[in-house]
């Protein structure tokens, strides 16, 4: 679960708006 919100957060430049924008991204 944290892998994969570290893995998004590589890909995207914001880890918030990603969190915000899909907070449940299995």
């Amino acid at each position: 679960m944290h892998t994969v919100r570290f893995a998004d957060a590589a890909h995207l430049p914001k880890t918030s708006d990603a969190g915000r924008l899909q907070p449940q991204r299995r």
